[in-house]
Order: C-alpha cells, then sequence, then structure tokens
C-alpha cells in the first residue's frame, strides 16, 4: 500500500520538474569577429603569431551558417574573396569554389576566435570580436 501511495506521488513530481523550452538560443559565437593575427610556421616549431592589418571579417549567426568577406579556404588576409559555410560546436564547415566542404576547428578563448587548419606545420588565424548580433 506504501509502495502505490508513493508512486503515486513521485510520478507527478516527475513530469512537472521537467518542462520543455523550445525557445532557440543563440551561441554564444554569434557575433562579427575581425581578423588581426596570422600564425604559418615556417616547418621548424619556430613560427609565433604575427600582427596583420586587415579588413577580413567573419560573422556566425545563431541560425548555424558563417559569411565572410575573405577566403576561408586558405590563410590570408584579403577580404575580397567572399566566402560561406555552416558550424556546430567546434569546427566550420566552408562551402566555396575553392575548397568545398572543408572543415576548419575553431576555438573561442573570451572575445578571442582561433581559426585551425590542417597543415603539416600549424596554420592558425586569431580574430578579435567587433560586435554581437
Amino acid at each position: 500500500m506504501r509502495k502505490n501511495i508513493y508512486t503515486a506521488l513521485i510520478i507527478p513530481i516527475i513530469f512537472t520538474a521537467c518542462s520543455v523550452d523550445d525557445t532557440p538560443i543563440a551561441p554564444p559565437i554569434a557575433s562579427s569577429y575581425k581578423l588581426v593575427e596570422i600564425l604559418a610556421d615556417p616547418g621548424d616549431g619556430s613560427g609565433t603569431f604575427e600582427t596583420v592589418t586587415s579588413n577580413k571579417q567573419l560573422t556566425f549567426y545563431a541560425n548555424g551558417t558563417i559569411t565572410s568577406n575573405g577566403n576561408l579556404c586558405q590563410i590570408s588576409i584579403d577580404s575580397d574573396y567572399p566566402s560561406t559555410g555552416t558550424y556546430n560546436s567546434d569546427s566550420l564547415f566552408i562551402q566555396s569554389d575553392s575548397c568545398s566542404n572543408r572543415r576548419i576547428s575553431y576555438a573561442i578563448n573570451g572575445k578571442t576566435l582561433t581559426l585551425s587548419r590542417l597543415c603539416r606545420e600549424p596554420c592558425r588565424e586569431k580574430y578579435q570580436k567587433i560586435e554581437p548580433l
């Protein structure tokens, strides 16, 4: 008898404690970023990030898409070859004429976004957050 009473009390608590929230949550990355540094190691491990002057920008949208005014397929400071793609929690997937479906990993540390490409030596770009969306 006690078992039935406990069961009758516990089941409503379980169902009321769990609620479904269908409100989409924008990922914290949803912002624009400007290229500020590039690392291209010569192959001996001596490479360091170098400050660059560039107008290249990335914009991440809450719907999982990304746009850039520059070519994301290669490390470049140029902002004359737009590219687009999608992203998930750890990677970008670029759709471009020059590198369809290339995967680029990224990491965020504060307001700094670092893109890392597969290269024989370290190949990275650092971007600084410029505005939230």
